[in-house]
């Protein structure tokens, strides 16, 4: 596998040194890889990467090609994905009517990660959930989002393994400019700085999520609606069989394999 990078670098790097110096995400993630580092600002840059697109791409449809004689088109929802992950307490909700508690949503290795309180000083308060992942976002986040462009200066906030390891004292700080700001505000100021930023939902909220797709499945004791799953093949979704019930197949696979 061929990895592009900036002249800067993966930004993962710096998540920690963990491992001889390194991160261990950058270790984890990119073990087998080759690296080239591209400008795309420059022209034999570019082609470069077009022709880097196309090799992988031909690649690709070479192998389809190979197993079934015929290329498909697939499409993934990132929103479905999530959804499937989510089936055993979304089923526990819609059947039993039970509410896990969260047991957290901050990152262990990069700060600012996680859920803040928004408006809790002007109005309702609500929860939203920001990922700041690297420095350059850090310095956006700071000056655009908390307007608090001192917070640079602080030796405490100068590296992602600094700000881990002051988080406590960081996470107050973005809490008390959060709580004076409404949730409409926040999201107008993440927009503008590009910062990733998502609404916190209960099951309940995902239950009820307009985007949420489910599919039925035959259970030896009724039909359940499910979580669909994530992916399209040809822009039809897979279909699904029936949940077995205890050794309803225990004659058919031994006949099978006798």
């Amino acid at each position: 596998m061929i990895k592009i990078e900036r002249s800067q670098g993966d930004f993962a790097c710096g998540y920690d040194n963990a491992v001889h110096g390194d991160s261990t995400y950058f270790v984890w993630l990119n073990r087998g890889k080759e690296s080239i580092v591209l400008d795309y600002t420059q022209p034999e840059d570019a082609a470069l990467l077009q022709r880097l697109i196309a090799h992988a791409a031909i690649l690709e449809a070479l192998l389809q090609r190979e197993r079934t004689g015929e290329g498909s088109a697939i499409h993934v929802s990132l929103f479905d994905a999530m959804c499937d992950w989510m089936t055993v307490p979304l089923l526990h909700f819609d059947y039993a009517g039970t509410r896990w508690p969260r047991v957290g949503l901050s990152h262990p290795t990069i700060a600012p990660y996680g859920a803040f309180p928004v408006g809790g000083a002007v109005g309702p308060e609500h929860t939203i959930l920001i990922g700041v992942q690297n420095d350059g976002e850090w310095q956006r986040f700071a000056a655009r989002v908390l307007e608090r462009p001192d917070l640079l200066e602080s030796p405490a906030y100068q590296s992602n393994r600094l700000r881990v390891e002051h988080r406590e004292a960081l996470d107050r700080e973005i809490r008390s400019v959060l709580a004076n700001l409404t949730i409409d505000e926040v999201r107008k100021r993440l927009q503008a700085g590009q910062i990733a930023f998502a609404s916190v939902n209960d099951v309940a909220a995902l239950s009820g999520h307009p985007h949420l797709r489910r599919t039925e499945v035959t259970t030896p004791h009724g039909v359940a609606g499910i979580v669909a799953p994530p992916a399209f093949v040809r822009g039809e979704a897979r279909p699904l069989g029936p949940v077995p019930g205890l050794g309803e197949h225990t004659q058919a696979i031994r006949d099978e394999f006798a």
